[in-house]
Parts: structure tokens; sequence; C-alpha cells
């Protein structure tokens, strides 16, 4: 099974890896680093919003958005409401983490 990927030509990214391990132009990130960088994820963030206790909002919406949004939660099998509230949950993680300073992501093995 681990046979198929043999033959399959490096890309781009993956040739510059394996040069820099080659060469040894690479250090090891720490695990605070990398710990770090996945607290700050959009994964993270909304969880963080997701366990916060939920409060009831009116508000208007268009009525042609909602009939989709009610359509599609019928296909999947779930409710409208948990749909609507889970791309809010998204959109605000990922405002938050646009107006947060954007640090590079670290890699496990990174050039000198």
């Amino acid at each position: 099974m681990a046979r198929k990927f043999i033959n399959k030509p490096f890309d781009d990214d993956e040739r510059s890896l394996m040069e820099s391990v080659e060469n040894g132009d690479f250090e090891v990130v720490s695990r605070e680093e990398t710990k770090a960088f996945f607290d700050s994820s959009l994964t993270v963030r909304s969880a963080k919003f997701r366990a916060t206790a939920k409060k009831p909002y009116t508000f208007r919406l268009h009525s042609g958005a909602v009939d989709a949004i009610r359509e599609y939660a019928s296909t999947r099998g779930g409710h409208y409401q948990t749909l609507v509230d889970d791309a809010l949950v998204e959109l605000a993680a990922r405002l938050v983490a646009e107006m947060t300073p954007k640090k590079q992501r670290p890699q496990r093995i990174k050039p000198r």
C-alpha cells in the first residue's frame, strides 16, 4: 500500500525541503513555538467561541438567504439555526485572526 507514492515526483516545496535537510541548512522549531502557532489557529479560536454561553439575539435576514440555508440544512439533516450559528462562529474567528498581528507559521524544519 505504501508503494504507490514511491514514484511520485517532488514538487518545488518538497525539493527545497529535501535540499535543506541534505545540506544541513535547517533548525528544529521548539515545541513551544509550534504550540503557540496552533493555539492561535482558527480552529482553536472557533472552539473558544463555541465554549462561551449562547444568548438569544433578534436580527433581520433576507428571506431568500434564510430559505436557501433552510433547504441546505434539511438536506444535511440539521437545523438551519445551527448552520447560521456555525457560520457566524467561523466568521468571528476569521475576523479576530485578521485583526491580530500575523505570525509566520513555524515549520518543523525551517531554513537558516
